[in-house]
C-alpha cells in the first residue's frame, strides 16, 4: 500500500513542459486548491438509492476506493447502523463521535472518505446537523494543527468537506449568520492565511444568501471582534468582506449593492446604541478590503465601488457630517496611495470632489478659527490632493494640472503644519509637478516661515536644490518677505558673532544654527532680485575672525567650518548666476582661507567651486602664481584619508599657474608644471575624480602608470615629488583593490629613487599612521550615519558637519606602507635607526627606556595586528644583513624571545 510520502511525491510533480521530475513548492500547490463545491457543473445526485441515504451511498463508494485499516475498521462498525435514514437519525450521535475520532494525522490514508462522509451525513439530516457544527469546527481545527496545515491534499479534502456543509445547510445557517461567525472565528483567524482565505470563502457564501437585516448584523458581528483584537483579526475580515463582494476573482457579485453602502455607512460605527470610539480598526479593514478587491478586479467592475464612495463622502459633505466625513476621506485616500496598477482612469470626479472640498472648508472658512475647527477634515483633503495630483501626473494631463493649481490655489494661504507636511510629500513627486506648483508653493513658504521657520526652512532647501537641478526659478516681488527673513537672520547671526569675537559670548543652539544653515543655502536662489551680496562677505569675515581667535576653547569649529563653507558656495551661486566676475582681493581672500583651513572639506570644496567658476567664465580671470611655499602647505592634504579634502585640494592647486625656474626658464620641461597633459598635479587629480568601479579601472591604472613612468625618467621637478608621494598615499586610501597594487609599484619607485628627498615625509607618515592604527586597533570610523535619528533640519545640518567618508582600513595602509620598504631593502637597512625604533614601538616598547625584552607596555593582539607584524617580520627578512641594523642584539632577542616563545 502507497505510503504518504509516496503520495505526496506524485500529487506534487510539476507537470510543465520543458524539465520533467521537477517537484512544485508547497506555494504552488496551495493556488492550485479549487474548491468550486458552489459553482461546480459536475452532475450532482438528488436522491440517495431506493430505501438508502446519502451517507450509506458514499460508506458503500468508499468501500470499493480506500482500503486503509482506519477506515475498513470504521466500516464494520458503522454499516450495521445506517441501513436506513431513521436509523442514521435515531444514532446520529454515536456517528457522528465516529466520525470525528477518526479526524487524526495517524489515520492519513483514511481521511478523505471520513470527511466526506461528514459532508454527506449534514445532507441526510440537515437542520438536526446543525447542533454538531462546533464539534466539527473544533476537530478540524485539531486536523490542521497536528499537520494537516502543511499538506495541500488534506487542505483541500477538508474545505470541500466544509464548503459542502455550508452549501447543504444554508436555508438553516442563514438564519443567524452570527452563529456561524462564532463557531468558524479560530479558522477564519487562524494564523495560516492560506487556511484564512478557504474558510472565508465558504462564510461569505452563507452572508451572499443571507436577509439584508442578517447580513447587517454579521457585519456588526465582525466590526465587534476586529475592535477587539486589531492585530489579530483585520486581515482574517477584510479577506471574508472581500469573497462576500465577489463572485469570481476579477467581477463583483450583486450582493455588493447592498454590502459596500452599508460598509460605509456611518451605523457600521454604532452597534447596540454603542459607538465604537476608536474608528481606526475598522477603517483599516476597509482599507484592507478595498485593497484587494483593487489589486484583482477589473478597471471596470471598480468604477461601482468608487461611484458608491464618491456618494457617501458628498452625503457626509451636505450633511456637514465632519467626522465621517474624515473617515470616508481617510479610506478613499488609502485606496488611491495604493493605487500602482493604475486602475483609477477617470479622475475627473476626484477633482470635482476636492474643489467642493476646498471650497467648503478653505474659501468660505478663511479664519485661522475656523481652519483650526476643521483641522482633521482639512488634512484628509491634503491628502487626497496629494493623490488626485498623482494621478494626473501619471496620466500626463499637464491641462489639467494647470487648472487646478489655479483652482486650488487658496489651499496653499493655509497657516498650519499640516500644510508642511502636505509641501513635504509634494516636493517627493515628479518634478513636472512642483514646477506647475512652484509659484505655490513659494507663496506657502512665505506664509509660513516666521511661524515655522525651522520646518519651513527644510522643505525650501529641498525645494532649492530641485530648482538648481532643473535650472528654474519661481521669484517674483510678492516673495519679498521671504528674503527680508532672510537677511534679517543673517545680519542677526552677524552681530551674534562680532559681538563673540569681542567677548560677549552667545548661545548657539543647534537648531538655531540649522536654520542660519539653511538660510545661507536658499539665499543664493533669490538672485534675481538685484540685491548686493555683502551681506554674505559680511556673514564670511565674521566667522573668519570667529575662528581665528584662540580664546574659544569651546567653540565648535567644525559646525562654524560648514557654515563658512555653505556662505562662500552661496555667495559663489550669487555672483555666478549674475554674471558679475569676482575681484582679485576676493578671490585672495579665499585662497587664504583655504590655506588657514586646509582641512575642513566644506571651505576647501566651496574655494575649488569658486575657481572653477571662474575658470570657466567668459569674463575676466584672476591670475594666482604656484609657490613652493603654496605648494608645502596644501601638499599634506593630498595624504589624508578623506577623499573630498584630496580632490579639493587637487582642484585648487590646478587652478594655480605655473612658474619657472630662472635657470630654466626656457626649459618647460625642468618647470613645476611639466605640461597641461603631465602635469603631476592633473594626474592626481584625475585619479581621484575617477568614479571608484571596474569601468574606470583600467583609465585610472593607466594614469598610475603614466605617473610612474614620468617618475623614472626623472621628467618631474623636485619640487613635486613630495607632493608626488603624497597624492600616492592618497590614492592608497581609495577602498578599491584594484588601484592598490598600480598604486604600491608607483610608490616604491618613487622611494627608491628619491629617497633623500622624501625621506622625512615617509618615514613620518609611516610613524603617524602606525600611531593612529595602534590607537584606534583598527577600528577606523566610516562615516556610518544609522544612528542618526533625525532627519529633518537639524538632522541634515548635522550630517553635512559630520563629512562622513569611506576610506582603505588603516592595517591595509600601514601594510602597504611596510611592503614599499620591502622592495627596496637596501635604503631600508641604511636607516635602520628609524625603522627598527617604529618596529619596537610597534611591539610596545617604550624607545626611551628599553632595558629588557620584557619591558614592553603595550601587547597588542587580533589578527589585524598580526598582519602588520607579518609584514615588519618579512621586512627584516628581506635586509641584506640584518644583524648590522641598529640595535641588532637587541632585536634579535626580541624576535627569539618575544615573539617565538609568546607565539604571537
Amino acid at each position: 500500500m502507497a505510503t504518504p510520502a509516496d503520495v505526496w511525491a506524485v500529487k506534487s510533480l510539476n507537470k510543465s513542459t520543458g524539465r520533467r521530475f521537477v517537484f512544485k513548492t508547497f506555494s504552488q500547490r496551495v493556488e492550485e486548491i479549487d474548491i468550486d463545491v458552489y459553482r461546480s457543473l459536475d452532475p450532482v445526485k438528488a436522491e440517495p438509492s431506493g430505501g438508502s441515504s446519502f451517507f450509506r451511498d458514499c460508506l458503500i463508494e468508499y468501500r470499493e476506493l480506500n482500503t486503509a485499516e482506519d477506515f475498513i475498521s470504521f466500516y464494520e462498525e458503522i454499516f450495521p447502523l445506517v441501513q436506513t435514514l431513521p436509523q442514521i437519525i435515531l444514532q446520529k450521535d454515536l456517528i457522528i463521535s465516529s466520525l470525528l475520532s477518526g479526524l487524526k494525522m495517524e489515520g492519513r490514508l483514511s481521511l478523505e472518505p471520513i470527511l466526506r462522509l461528514i459532508s454527506a451525513l449534514s445532507r441526510d439530516l440537515v437542520e438536526d446537523f446543525t447542533p454538531f457544527l462546533s464539534r466539527i469546527i473544533v476537530s478540524l481545527e485539531s486536523l490542521l494543527q497536528s499537520g494537516a496545515d502543511k499538506d495541500p491534499e488534506l487542505i483541500e479534502q477538508i474545505f470541500t468537506s466544509w464548503s459542502y456543509i455550508m452549501m447543504h445547510l444554508q436555508k438553516y445557517l442563514i438564519k443567524d449568520v452570527g452563529r456561524i461567525l462564532r463557531i468558524t472565528a479560530n479558522l477564519r483567524y487562524y494564523p495560516k492565511d492560506y487556511v484564512r482565505e478557504f474558510m472565508a470563502e465558504s462564510v461569505a457564501f452563507l452572508l451572499r444568501k443571507a436577509s439584508i437585516e442578517q447580513l447587517k448584523r454579521g457585519v456588526q458581528k465582525l466590526m465587534t471582534e476586529v475592535v477587539k483584537k486589531p492585530s489579530e483579526r483585520k486581515f482574517g475580515v477584510s479577506v471574508l468582506l472581500s469573497h462576500v463582494m465577489r463572485i469570481t476573482s476579477t467581477r463583483l457579485h450583486s450582493r455588493t449593492e447592498t454590502l459596500l453602502p452599508l460598509l460605509v455607512d456611518e451605523s457600521i460605527l454604532d452597534i447596540d446604541g454603542q459607538r465604537f470610539k476608536d474608528s481606526g480598526p475598522i477603517i483599516e479593514v476597509l482599507i484592507l478590503t478595498f485593497e484587494r478587491l483593487r489589486a484583482e478586479l477589473d478597471p471596470v467592475e471598480l468604477s461601482f465601488i468608487w461611484k458608491c464612495l464618491l456618494e457617501k463622502i458628498l452625503e457626509s459633505l451636505t450633511n456637514k457630517n465632519s467626522l465621517h466625513l474624515t473617515r470616508l476621506l481617510s479610506l478613499l485616500t488609502s485606496i488611491l496611495q495604493m493605487d500602482y496598477l493604475g486602475k483609477v482612469t477617470d479622475s475627473e470626479p476626484l477633482v470635482k470632489l476636492v474643489d467642493q472640498l476646498v471650497e467648503t472648508f478653505v474659501v468660505r472658512s478663511p479664519t485661522m478659527k475656523n481652519i483650526d475647527l476643521h483641522s482633521e477634515v482639512i488634512e484628509k483633503v491634503l491628502q487626497l490632493m496629494l493623490c488626485v495630483i498623482g494621478c494626473l501626473s501619471d496620466s500626463k494631463n499637464m491641462p489639467a494640472l494647470l487648472l487646478v493649481s489655479v483652482q486650488w490655489e487658496p489651499v496653499f494661504n493655509i497657516r498650519s503644519r499640516s500644510l508642511l507636511t502636505f509641501l513635504g510629500d509634494l516636493l517627493m513627486k515628479d518634478p513636472s509637478i512642483y514646477h506647475v506648483f512652484g509659484t505655490n508653493i513659494m507663496r506657502a513658504f512665505t506664509n509660513l516661515i516666521e511661524i515655522y521657520d525651522e520646518e519651513v526652512m527644510y522643505l525650501m532647501m529641498k525645494f532649492c536644490e530641485k530648482l538648481e537641478v532643473s535650472s528654474s526659478s519661481f521669484w517674483d516681488g510678492t516673495f519679498s518677505r521671504t528674503l527680508v527673513f532672510f537677511e534679517e537672520t543673517l545680519h542677526y547671526w552677524i552681530g551674534e558673532i562680532s559681538n563673540s569675537v569681542e567677548g560677549s559670548l552667545f548661545p548657539a543652539r543647534q537648531n538655531k544654527l540649522a536654520v542660519l544653515w539653511a538660510v545661507i543655502g536658499c539665499y543664493s536662489h533669490l538672485a534675481d532680485v538685484q540685491e548686493n551680496s555683502s551681506v554674505l562677505v559680511e556673514l564670511i569675515n565674521a566667522i573668519d575672525k570667529l575662528l581665528t581667535m584662540e580664546s574659544k576653547p569651546d567653540l565648535q569649529q567644525d559646525t562654524w567650518y560648514c557654515l563658512l563653507g555653505a556662505a562662500l558656495r552661496s555667495y559663489n551661486k550669487l555672483v555666478s548666476r549674475r554674471g558679475i566676475s569676482h575681484e582679485e582681493s576676493a578671490m585672495t581672500k579665499f585662497l587664504d582661507l583655504a590655506k588657514r583651513y586646509k582641512l575642513s572639506p566644506h571651505i576647501l570644496s566651496a574655494v575649488a567651486d569658486i575657481l572653477d567658476s571662474v575658470s570657466g567664465a567668459s569674463y575676466g580671470k584672476c591670475q594666482f602664481y604656484l609657490s613652493e611655499s603654496t605648494l608645502d602647505t596644501f601638499s599634506e592634504n593630498l595624504s589624508h584619508a578623506n577623499r573630498e579634502i584630496r580632490l579639493s585640494t587637487l582642484r585648487i592647486l590646478c587652478h594655480y599657474e605655473p612658474v619657472h625656474d630662472q635657470d630654466s626658464a626656457n626649459n618647460v620641461e625642468t618647470s613645476l608644471v611639466d605640461g597641461c597633459h603631465n602635469n603631476v598635479l592633473n594626474l592626481l587629480r584625475s585619479v581621484e575624480e575617477a568614479t571608484l568601479s571596474i569601468a574606470t579601472s583600467r583609465k585610472v591604472i593607466l594614469l598610475i602608470s603614466q605617473l610612474q613612468a614620468s617618475l623614472s625618467d626623472h621628467r618631474v621637478a623636485d619640487q613635486y615629488i613630495v607632493a608626488a608621494l603624497n597624492g600616492i598615499f592618497g590614492i592608497l586610501h581609495n577602498r578599491f583593490s584594484c588601484f592598490w597594487n598600480p598604486a604600491l609599484e608607483c610608490l616604491t619607485v618613487l622611494v627608491g629613487q628619491y629617497f633623500e628627498i622624501v625621506r622625512d615625509r615617509y618615514l613620518s607618515y609611516l610613524e603617524q599612521y602606525q600611531c593612529d592604527f595602534l590607537a584606534s586597533h583598527s577600528q577606523h570610523y566610516r562615516g556610518d550615519n544609522g544612528s542618526m535619528e533625525d532627519t529633518g533640519l537639524v538632522g541634515c545640518f548635522d550630517s553635512d558637519i559630520l563629512c562622513a567618508f569611506d576610506s582603505t582600513p588603516h592595517a591595509t595602509v600601514l601594510s602597504f606602507l611596510i611592503q614599499s620598504l620591502q622592495k627596496i631593502p637596501l635604503i631600508a637597512e641604511s636607516h635602520s635607526q628609524q625603522i627598527v625604533t617604529l618596529f619596537l614601538k610597534y611591539l610596545g616598547y617604550s624607545v626611551e627606556a628599553v632595558t629588557s625584552v620584557e619591558s614592553y607596555t603595550l601587547d597588542h593582539k587580533g589578527k589585524e595586528w598580526k598582519g602588520v607584524l607579518k609584514e615588519w617580520l618579512s621586512l627584516f627578512r628581506s635586509m641584506p644583513n640584518p644583524r648590522s641594523t641598529h640595535q641588532g642584539r637587541f632585536l634579535r632577542d626580541v624576535l627569539l624571545y618575544r615573539l617565538l616563545d609568546q607565539r604571537c
